[in-house]
């Protein structure tokens, strides 16, 4: 099964998500990636969010749960969503995650050198956690978008403006290292654990992945894929 791990670059603003939207594609999305939708049709059908503080993201998880996408955040968060929102629908659901690497980076000694599933590992951010929650739910075929690097400048450097609103921006080096690191990292075991990532995310840095743009996942996997099915 195929699915998009949508990041919050800066790219995501000029990435192609209607074809997402229009050929019915699954994606998984994290954070305040609601600050998007003024901008497309596209809408995530899974929301990830697992910190053990959510702070200002409770907004943002609440207006998920509300909308029916199938959430999954950490089992400290759910307990705080329950208070928000009592009439949460099945589509919320509980996942354990460990936090022993949270706020580690790759300057770290004790960084983790592979996850430790079915615990779910903190480690490198929302999008690995998405990856591992696309894995364990059955996905084999996966595909970034919105992976954006370049921290070691001092810009905002996601989608809107108004993102990490409550966070001062500036330059942090070792993170795109992080971020390399981790999904180095991803791309040793995933054959072993049964998936395959792919990059497709635009004008994208990381260089762990095989690449390739949504126009061309569309035109050479997805629609001749339909047209097999007859759908």
């Amino acid at each position: 099964m195929r699915a998009w791990i949508i990041g919050n670059g800066s790219s995501l603003r000029n990435t192609p998500l209607y074809l997402l939207h229009r050929y019915g594609e699954v994606s998984f999305a994290m954070n305040e990636i609601e600050l998007l939708y003024d901008y497309t049709d596209w809408r995530p059908t899974h929301y990830v969010r697992t910190d053990v503080n959510a702070g200002p993201w409770l907004g943002s998880i609440a207006y998920h749960v509300l909308s029916g996408v199938e959430c999954y955040v950490s089992d400290t968060l759910y307990r705080r969503v329950e208070k928000l929102v009592p009439e949460k629908p099945e589509t919320t659901h509980s996942i354990r995650v460990c936090g022993a690497h949270r706020d580690m980076d790759i300057r770290h000694p004790d960084k983790p050198i592979s996850w430790h599933l079915p615990e779910y590992c903190a480690f490198g951010g929302g999008v690995p956690l998405a990856i591992q929650v696309a894995h364990t739910l059955g996905y084999t075929d996966l595909y970034l978008v919105g992976m954006d690097l370049g921290f070691g400048e001092p810009q905002n450097h996601h989608f809107d403006s108004n993102y990490l609103r409550w966070d001062p921006l500036g330059a942090a080096p070792w993170l795109d290292d992080t971020l390399r690191y981790v999904h180095r990292m991803i791309n040793r075991d995933m054959s072993k654990l049964g998936f395959n990532v792919t990059d497709a995310t635009l004008n994208g840095q990381l260089g762990v992945y095989s690449i390739m743009t949504v126009e061309q996942v569309i035109d050479e996997i997805v629609v001749p894929e339909r047209d097999r099915n007859g759908s």
